[in-house]
């Protein structure tokens, strides 16, 4: 039985499904579970078919691209519906999995949903991991110590960059999408969000610990207005222009200087090529 689309919208209306309108339909779908099961079989049997003719499986005219299912048009269609049903639902503030009114705009699900949806990304995520195929796509197999695929990472830098650049056009944040701070590129959430990152990693690294036993000055001249920066007494810090992987890190060979005084101190080793002077006088101002 076929309905015209007036009709169609009146069955959704009453929960009735749309293909025979006499069973209640299953959410979140708009068939009852006979009519659902029925046409998942023709399009199991279609896919199957347009899989042995090489095209793709959407529209069925035209071979799809390498390594897909779908050919360029539809990839694109496909995406453009999926990002505006996105940004509707989402500012409209109704759940895209159980359709539940009132959520907030910052997530596209409710709570319930979000934590089913995590639950069944995870299972699937070590599904594909145990059997060594790409997280994402599932068909290939990831590239050295990455979890997918070298075709589904290009496609994730792509999508990534045209979304920033899109944000930035628009004025906008380019990590979340909300109005972006006077004179920066990201919103003062994710301004501050970045400053305690960066603050958190800097009180995780070995340098912070000098900086703190030296109570945040430096030890020759006793400034801290400076930036200040950790140095290696032995001069092993660094080594053929590079930071020196094998330096001697022991707290008893750094000490804290600032930028200043850190030029100077390689300037004597530099221009007077005795690193024992700059040594010894080091250590002298270090003991007093």
């Amino acid at each position: 039985m076929s309905f015209n689309k007036e009709q169609r919208d009146k069955l959704k209306e009453q929960g009735l499904c749309i293909r025979c309108g006499k069973e209640p339909a299953i959410t979140p779908y708009v068939r009852c579970q006979a009519c659902y099961d029925y046409q998942k079989t023709i399009d199991q049997k279609r896919k199957l078919r347009l899989k042995g003719q090489l095209l793709c499986l959407t529209c069925g005219k035209v071979p799809p691209l390498p390594r897909t299912d779908t050919c360029q048009a539809c990839t694109n269609a496909r995406a453009a519906k999926q990002r505006a049903r996105y940004h509707a639902q989402k500012q409209m503030g109704t759940c895209m999995g159980c359709g539940k009114t009132g959520i907030s705009t910052k997530y596209v699900r409710c709570k319930e949903c979000r934590a089913k949806t995590n639950a069944l990304h995870k299972r699937r995520f070590e599904r594909l991991k145990a059997q060594g195929l790409c997280s994402m796509c599932g068909k290939f197999p990831p590239i050295k110590e990455k979890t997918q695929c070298a075709i589904c990472l290009q496609r994730g830098r792509e999508n990534s960059a045209r979304i920033r650049k899109e944000r930035e056009e628009q004025d906008l944040c380019k990590s979340c999408g909300r109005p972006a701070a006077p004179g920066h590129k990201e919103c003062e959430i994710c301004l501050r969000r970045g400053r305690e990152s960066e603050a958190r990693r800097r009180r995780r690294s070995p340098a912070y610990k000098i900086l703190e036993r030296d109570n945040f000055k430096c030890r020759l001249c006793g400034g801290n207005r400076l930036r200040l920066v950790v140095h290696h007494i032995d001069g092993s810090g660094m080594k053929e222009g590079r930071r020196n992987v094998t330096a001697n890190d022991d707290p008893e060979n750094l000490l804290t200087l600032c930028n200043s005084c850190h030029y100077r101190i390689h300037k004597i080793v530099r221009f007077s090529l005795d690193l024992d002077f700059a040594i010894s006088l080091i250590n002298a101002l270090r003991d007093s």
